[in-house]
């Protein structure tokens, strides 16, 4: 694609599939607050049902490629606007009046992706504290809620998750109102509630996903 619009149309697609797949994952992870019983049958159903048993993998195959289109298109944009970006003045211009979290785009989600891999290591893959990986249930499936709770209750593992989901807010608060922007929906009488709608779907999704180790270190989950 030799210009910018096909590559913020992959950007935006790719990260809007991204955001629905971290809302049913934040959803997920909050069954940890109805107990072991509930969070260890839907980590079940997850990996051995029949539907999601197969279907699982493929899954994770789409993320992957999601992940990597929505890569490829930041690489892209970044390339062309060096390419077309003015100097001098200008470029100082459009960089005070940028925001903070449009200017770290690149950056915070380089981090996130980081985190993810971390992630898939640590809770899916098992080779980040793997002693806590092999832990059974009574009925000798995997014990997810041990894993998960034994996991958060180390605070440099829970820090980095934090750390993480701090940039990942950032990251989505720019990246949601500019996919309305990329879709022409952020004129009219809407403008002003899509412009909000970045800075509320991302505060949602991080006091999400911080509330399960939060609760792990105040003892809420336990």
């Amino acid at each position: 694609m030799n210009s910018s619009v096909g590559a913020k149309f992959v950007m935006a697609i790719s990260g809007i599939l991204m955001l629905v797949w971290l809302f049913l994952h934040m959803a997920g992870n909050l069954q940890m607050f109805l107990g072991a019983d509930t969070f260890n049958a839907y980590a079940y159903f997850l990996k051995h049902d029949v539907m999601f048993g197969k279907l699982i993998w493929l899954m994770r195959g789409g993320l992957l490629l999601i992940i990597g289109l929505h890569i490829w298109s930041a690489v892209r944009l970044t390339a062309l606007n060096s390419a077309a970006r003015p100097v001098g003045y200008v470029a100082n211009q459009h960089h005070s009046a940028s925001s903070y979290a449009s200017r770290t785009m690149i950056w915070s989600g380089a981090i996130v992706l980081a985190f993810l891999i971390y992630h898939l290591l640590h809770f899916t893959i098992g080779f980040i504290q793997p002693d806590h990986f092999l832990l059974k249930t009574a009925a000798g499936h995997h014990d997810a809620y041990r894993m998960a709770l034994l996991g958060f209750q180390h605070p440099i593992v829970t820090g980095f998750y934090v750390f993480a989901q701090v940039l990942l807010a950032m990251h989505l608060s720019h990246g949601v109102s500019s996919f309305f922007q990329t879709m022409g929906w952020n004129n009219g009488k809407y403008q002003a509630l899509w412009k909000q709608a970045g800075p509320v779907i991302s505060v949602v999704l991080f006091l999400g996903f911080l509330s399960v180790p939060i609760g792990v270190l105040l003892g809420i989950i336990k």
